[in-house]
């Protein structure tokens, strides 16, 4: 282990008019030895945002001597299309996709060199098992946490692998405030759920598995889910409105799975205009497509 040569990471940071966060969230992922690429992709800001980005990022290239690039969207494309075109840029095989207005863990580059390359021969798309919340000041929020709960949002309390079965029979046991019955679901699909045994002690995971999969911050391999996830781009946007749990849909529906580790964290903002409250309209739609074609994924053939 000692001779082998440091894996190195790209992280994909989509923007979309939050130049204000972007300092923060550079700021975390630059210190990282892991980290020798960043691609940034804005999805049609309005000029002035554009231009405190770049006023950014040359600041931090002359900092720290990385490469940092901004690619610039003509239009906006929404959050998954942006996404997703971050990835046939990275020079590295693994991008680590983390939203601008969030923070990154100081322990990424034990995740990356020891975590993730012990498990470099699996296909899994790598992802927190705990996240922190904050509003403003992102420093405090692991202290709070100890305090108060709804700082602290955990997944899972041990590494744990997520199959799409697994993912279909957590939402079977808890579908949060929806009623299964309401949904167009064939009666195979509901006795395979009855008959599925999760193959982990620790199942049911500790949130709805809704929060697990809208995550949307998560370390993969580019060439997979470059090849995984273009099927979202027939997905109508309002599906897309929900573009993390589009990504993770995606990725288990073809029969790979979602590995989390207990230790893996980051910091997530939390935003009175994010995507949740301004297409409050299409995210509702969009979690009823998603609970709908999940629970049918207790028919997929893992891989």
């Amino acid at each position: 282990m000692i001779n082998e040569k440091p894996i190195f990471i790209t992280v994909g940071i989509p923007t979309y008019n939050s130049s204000v966060y972007l300092s923060d969230c550079l700021q975390s992922v630059l210190e990282c030895k892991s980290v020798n690429e960043v691609i940034i992709s804005d999805d049609g800001s309005c000029k002035n945002e554009i231009n405190e980005i770049e006023k950014i990022i040359k600041f931090f290239k002359i900092k720290y001597k990385k490469n940092i690039f901004l690619f610039k969207q003509d239009t906006n494309v929404g959050a998954f299309v942006n996404k997703l075109s971050i990835f046939d840029k990275s020079i590295n095989d693994f991008v680590y996709l983390l939203d601008s207005d969030n923070i990154a863990a100081k322990n990424l580059d034990f995740i990356v060199q020891t975590k993730i390359r012990s498990n470099l021969t699996q296909p899994y798309l790598f992802q927190p098992g705990v996240m922190y919340q904050f509003w403003n000041n992102h420093k405090i929020s692991k202290i709070m946490g100890l305090i108060n709960k709804k700082y602290r949002v955990i997944f899972t309390n041990s590494d744990i692998v997520v199959s799409a079965q697994d993912a279909a029979k957590s939402l079977h046991e808890n579908s949060g405030s929806y009623n299964l019955s309401d949904f167009e679901i064939s009666d195979e699909s509901f006795k395979h759920l009855e008959n599925f045994k999760n193959k982990h002690d620790n199942f049911p995971i500790e949130k709805w598995i809704m929060w697990v999969l809208n995550c949307g911050n998560f370390i993969v391999n580019k060439n997979l889910i470059l090849k995984i996830a273009k099927e979202g781009l027939r997905f109508e946007r309002s599906v897309n409105s929900l573009d993390a749990v589009t990504f993770s849909y995606l990725w288990l529906k073809s029969g790979n799975k979602i590995k989390l580790f207990s230790d893996f964290y980051h910091h997530h903002r939390k935003r009175s205009d994010s995507v949740s409250f301004v297409e409050n309209k299409n995210t509702t739609y969009a979690i009823e497509f998603f609970i709908k074609n999940i629970i049918k994924l207790i028919n997929v053939n893992e891989k």
